[in-house]
């Protein structure tokens, strides 16, 4: 990776596109013995802010200015048969713009899930699913089963368009286990279920921290492409803030929310994947709308649709007024995300109010087509919960 590290200046350096084969980008290897070799890229691009389009096709690769350039070379078999004493990576200048910019070479090391399988949970002990939920540690279990599986919660909009399902061919579905709740988003509409769990109303308290997992599976017309939008997670508004462009201040409310991005597109190596993660309004946001963190473990948090995925997201508290609250994310049961440092509250008497499913296109922006979504298997609990025993079907 090449980044500037002083300076404010934007260079476009030459890419392995150009058709001047000079100019591309080159390594010189020099050996010990005095003999040296060369390679060519095998792979450029820039990594410029949050873009989620394909910059590997183009004649430059832009450096400075927030943007990075990666390069992947293939090294040549004298590499592993000599003693190296220096790589030299030489890079021709198109365009220059603003002051100068002084460059430096990193290593790439892309973070990855220190669960290298799926770590096992309370669902681990159990083969039937509807028994988990008399395990002492479980808070609320549901699969969808019942007609009035409604009344399950403590409050649910049943002005959406949302339906028990156990098939639909047309939109891809395959069950999980028995019934799943479908959810639409509907042209032009963009809420597409409001359903929440309230600790208070159902415990009699509100605890400090708390798992919860639920099984997601987007459909075959899903394809989110002009905005993303918000999905299952913890919440502690009160009525007051934390959404909605109502801005948490660590007195009034806090909520970490699910969330989804635009689609991967064509040129992005997982095209048709929709990535997710969280939408945070917490204590030290600077703006009025929520911070996204991204699940940056690996690409475990880039979903394709027509796939059952295990999301379990867990959350604690913070002491109040200190930066030491804890969020954590799971897919498949494999770590996703992982964050030491929130701070969600300034004032003891905010908890975790609610598990919020807020399932939610924009932004402002509302879907331009139907989309589907299904859910099955919530659990919330006061510890780790894991995916099935038996394996979901695919």
């Amino acid at each position: 990776m090449v980044s500037a590290i002083k300076g404010g200046g934007i260079l476009d350096v030459v890419s392995r596109e150009s058709p001047e084969m000079a100019s591309r980008p080159i390594l010189t290897i020099e050996f010990a013995d005095g003999s040296g070799d060369i390679a060519f890229p095998t792979a450029d691009a820039y990594v410029d802010c949050s873009t989620v389009k394909g910059l590997g096709r183009e004649m430059r690769v832009k450096l400075g200015g927030g943007a990075r350039g990666v390069f992947g070379f293939a090294l040549p078999q004298t590499v592993r048969e000599k003693s190296v004493r220096r790589m030299t990576l030489s890079l021709t200048l198109g365009r220059q713009y603003g002051g100068e910019v002084t460059l430096g070479v990193f290593a790439v090391s892309p973070p990855v899930s220190p669960d290298a399988t799926a770590r096992p949970g309370l669902a681990a002990k159990y083969v039937d699913e509807e028994s988990l939920g008399k395990d002492p540690d479980v808070y609320f279990q549901t699969g969808f089963e019942s007609v009035a599986w409604a009344s399950e919660w403590s409050f649910v909009d049943l002005r959406m368009a949302m339906s028990r399902v156990t098939e639909d061919l047309e939109g891809g579905f395959a069950p999980l286990k028995g019934h799943a709740l479908k959810i639409r988003f509907k042209k032009g509409v963009n809420l597409g279920a409001d359903i929440r769990y309230a600790f208070n109303g159902k415990q009699g308290r509100e605890p400090e921290e708390a798992y919860f997992r639920y099984y997601l599976r987007f459909g075959s017309n899903w394809s989110p492409d002009v905005d993303g939008g918000k999905l299952p997670g913890f919440a502690g508004t009160y009525g007051k803030a934390g959404w909605g462009m109502r801005k948490s201040n660590g007195d009034n409310g806090w909520s970490l929310r699910g969330s989804f991005s635009v689609m991967a597109g064509r040129d992005n190596p997982l095209v048709g994947a929709t990535p997710i993660g969280t939408y945070a309004y917490h204590a030290d946001m600077a703006e009025p709308s929520g911070d996204g963190l991204k699940w940056g473990f690996g690409r475990l948090a880039a979903l394709q649709r027509n796939r059952w995925y295990c999301v379990e997201q867990y959350v604690k508290l913070n002491t109040p007024g200190q930066k030491d609250g804890v969020m954590r994310a799971w897919i498949d049961g494999r770590l996703a995300f992982e964050k030491k440092d929130l701070r969600l509250r300034n004032v003891p008497e905010l908890k975790i109010e609610t598990v919020w499913f807020d399932i939610y296109h924009g932004g402002m922006t509302p879907p331009p087509r139907d989309m589907d979504l299904y859910i099955d298997n919530v659990v919330i609990a006061k510890s780790y919960i894991g995916p099935m025993r038996q394996p979901a079907a695919r």
